[in-house]
């Protein structure tokens, strides 16, 4: 300091002398943390979660649909069956592998009997599936019956087998 003996320290508010450089970081006071921002972690989550929602929607409707069109294309053929209408039955079975199956088998094997069927399990591997469950006609001892289909073009009866 001028005037001041060479002995002298400077004051603690002084880091030396005029024309110093300022003193390296670190020193002093550390400054307040930066805070960052996470907008960009949220909207990564997002997206991740909305495709997480996407893919397991579509799953589920495709596994849905993948085993509920034989259920359905067997009840329309059993409900075609019930109501005696064999040529509907018929229409609703491929004739590629229905293996000879006609009306008069339909109509010899029921006779327009009343028939009940409850199906709740069904096995579907590519292009071909097996309904089962719970049947009765009336005046007969059966107790169920599993249906053969194949998707060409649509679900089609290839075959039942009911005992």
């Amino acid at each position: 300091m001028p005037g001041a003996p060479p002995h002298a320290v400077a004051p603690p508010n002084q880091y030396g002398g005029p024309g110093q450089p300022p003193p390296p970081p670190g020193w002093g006071q550390p400054a307040a943390p930066v805070k960052k921002s996470r907008r960009s972690l949220w909207i990564t989550l997002g997206v991740i979660f909305g495709v997480l929602v996407l893919a397991i929607g579509s799953c589920t409707v495709f596994f849905v649909t993948a085993i509920k069109a034989p259920v359905d294309a067997s009840n329309r053929f059993l409900s075609a069956i019930d109501d005696g209408d064999y040529a509907r039955a018929i229409s609703l079975s491929d004739p590629g592998c229905s293996l000879g199956m006609s009306e008069a088998d339909l109509a010899n094997a029921f006779q327009g009997a009343d028939i009940t069927y409850n199906l709740n399990n069904s096995s579907v591997t590519n292009s071909s599936a097996t309904v089962s469950g719970s049947f009765s006609v009336v005046g007969q001892n059966v107790s169920s019956i599993a249906l053969q289909l194949r998707n060409i073009d649509g679900w089609k009866i290839c075959g039942f087998n009911a005992n």
